[in-house]
């Protein structure tokens, strides 16, 4: 089976959920099932990038596929919508469309963003155009009014550790958290909350983000800058060391997708506290493999903070019962589920 698959960033310095998903997808389809996959991408983030990314891989795909036909087209959220859509028009081959978060469509349910182009515009792209088959890798997605039927819901990975014995700290709590430095991800909010905490701490923030010299200015402004440390991009052992050396890992978002780190927070035995939004609900079982409370939700946030460390035997329980219930997440069976969808499109063309 020979496969375009086709995202808007992909190979630069940023890395986000739907790279990673990418990676292990492939990686698997040609390990277990011999698939042969084109990525046609671009490495740079910017908005004109991506943009024009949009036009010129129309006839780059066409080309590729007069010299060795393809089977079918995969693109990935938001904008390869558009090119997959034209391409699987001109080529007569089907099209599977995976979307890995419906920020814009939450936020304004939310009532926490207007309706804007961007809405109007990612609204078009996940729900208006018909494909063969939709992937969404949240639940939360199927929410929304859809032309589509044909939405299967696959989630993300993690890859699998052995059992080991984590090792806490005592005098000062380590508080971690792993995304991009972005409004929406919701520091603000968690910074707020840490004002005056009546625990010791420090919070150690991985990423990168347009947002960074507004948080650093906000932690000076609360006076708790002495106890934020950013340190920027981390991947591999060094990302690795961050986790193991955590007491708690907390993602305030106002939306998401299927945030990985909280995966792989769970996999390193970290109690994790995540908002309801996204999938969070979908991997967490309150008070069980993890903590949920509501997004935007200042004083609701530091109340379980401050719960979990007051009860932190009982966080360390809930960090070792996530351990157990995250191995039921496998990149593997994410490619499997992917690869029977592909069967099952190919089947329906012939």
């Amino acid at each position: 089976m020979r496969i375009a698959m086709l995202i808007d960033v992909y190979g630069g310095v940023y890395v986000g959920g739907g790279i990673v998903h990418i990676k292990n997808l492939t990686k698997y389809l040609k390990k277990n099932y011999s698939c042969e996959i084109l990525i046609f991408s671009q490495p740079f983030p910017s908005f004109f990038a991506r943009l024009l990314y949009n036009f010129w891989i129309i006839p780059v795909v066409i080309y590729n596929h007069i010299k060795n036909p393809f089977d079918l087209i995969h693109a990935h959220a938001y904008s390869p919508a558009i090119p997959a859509k034209i391409l699987s028009l001109i080529l007569k081959k089907p099209v599977v469309y995976t979307i890995h978060g419906c920020n814009n469509l939450d936020l304004v349910k939310m009532n926490l963003r207007k309706k804007t182009l961007i809405y109007f515009l990612e609204n078009y792209f996940l729900t208006q155009i018909k494909y063969d088959a939709q992937i969404t890798v949240a639940a939360n997605f199927l929410q929304y009014p859809n032309v589509n039927n044909k939405i299967y819901v696959i989630s993300n990975g993690v890859n699998d550790k052995k059992d080991f014995v984590k090792q806490f700290n005592h005098d000062k709590k380590i508080i971690l958290f792993v995304g991009r430095l972005e409004k929406i991800k919701g520091l603000e909010i968690l910074f707020k909350a840490l004002h005056n905490f009546p625990f010791a701490f420090e919070l150690r923030i991985i990423g990168e983000g347009q947002e960074k010299e507004n948080l650093v200015a906000l932690s000076k402004t609360l006076k708790i800058d002495k106890m934020i440390n950013f340190l920027g991009k981390k991947i591999g052992i060094d990302l690795e060391k961050e986790y193991k050396n955590s007491d708690l890992f907390i993602l305030p978002s106002l939306s998401e997708g299927f945030p990985l780190t909280i995966l792989e927070a769970m996999s390193f035995k970290l109690p994790v506290l995540a908002t309801k939004v996204g999938a969070n609900p979908d991997m967490i079982e309150n008070n069980k493999t993890g903590f949920l409370v509501e997004p935007n939700k200042i004083n609701d946030l530091r109340k379980k903070i401050v719960w979990i460390f007051t009860n932190f035997k009982k966080a360390t329980f809930v960090g070792e019962k996530a351990f157990l219930y995250v191995k039921n997440y496998s990149w593997e069976k994410m490619a499997e589920k992917t690869y029977q969808i592909y069967l099952e499109v190919l089947q329906n063309e012939k």
